[in-house]
């Protein structure tokens, strides 16, 4: 019957218009999971691709340090509770004497993260005797190649290793300072280290403004010195005269 069709061609209307906002929002949801995997899978990607030191195990390279960027890349990619991952990543970072050491270790050792970073530290972190460490550390100083910061920061990883106080690390840092640089840090007497590098910066600052300062720095040293060396003559003048005076008093005495 025409009125039957006409009802049955509304009720078809009507299942559309009700599908195709279910279908809008089914498109949506899609959309936004699809894109919250593209961004879980940059992140992945990222993480893989930062970069990480090999490490041989030749006593120039700094062990300890290697070890620390080491645990902080497997604890950014999220691998330090994956003990498989943590040795495989280990295992593809090592080379030279370093490797043959990895490749010798017990299973046992390889089954813990904790037995893996302990035995790096054994046979790697004490490789250098200390008396060597403290001469290198005796011996560095602030050359023309060199940038402060740069400097400021080698100074504390060195003293760090060699768990100097606070105050040794004052001393070792105006040790190889430059003359002019040197005075200045002095003059201001520094408490502590970070006094230290505050006047170090400033110094710098000074003679990068001040150019003829340097030439003056290193013109008031030499004048210290020269009149320490005429104070020092004088004295000496002065105690031969006095001893010159009293030996010809004996010698009167002597005669009378």
């Amino acid at each position: 019957m025409p009125g039957d069709e006409h009802k049955s061609a509304e009720a078809s209307v009507g299942k559309l218009e009700t599908k195709e906002p279910q279908l809008d929002e089914l498109l949506i949801t899609l959309n936004k999971m699809t894109h919250v995997m593209e961004i879980n899978t940059k992140r992945g990607n990222s993480a893989s691709n930062i970069a990480m030191d090999t490490f041989s195990g030749h006593p120039s390279e700094d062990a300890k340090q290697w070890l620390e960027k080491f645990e902080a890349w497997i604890v950014f990619n999220g691998w330090l509770q994956n003990v498989d991952k943590t040795v495989s990543a280990m295992q593809l970072k090592l080379e030279g004497n370093a490797l043959s050491w990895f490749q010798a270790l017990p299973n046992m050792t390889k089954q813990s993260t904790s037995a893996l970073f302990k035995g790096f530290s054994e046979q790697f972190l004490s490789l250098r005797p200390t008396w060597m460490l403290e001469q290198q550390l005796y011996e560095r100083s602030l050359s023309s190649g060199d940038g402060l910061e740069e400097y400021i920061t080698d100074i504390q990883r060195r003293c760090k290793k060699l768990f100097k106080t606070d105050r040794e690390t004052v001393t070792a840092f105006i040790r190889g300072l430059p003359a002019s640089v040197r005075l200045f840090v002095l003059q201001k007497n520094p408490k502590d280290f970070k006094e230290a590098i505050q006047s170090a910066r400033l110094a710098q600052e000074s003679l990068a403004a001040f150019p003829s300062f340097d030439t003056g720095s290193n013109n008031i040293i030499q004048q210290t010195l020269k009149e320490q060396q005429e104070a020092i003559q004088l004295l000496t003048k002065s105690i031969q005269e006095i001893k010159a005076a009293d030996d010809g008093a004996c010698i009167n005495s002597a005669r009378e």
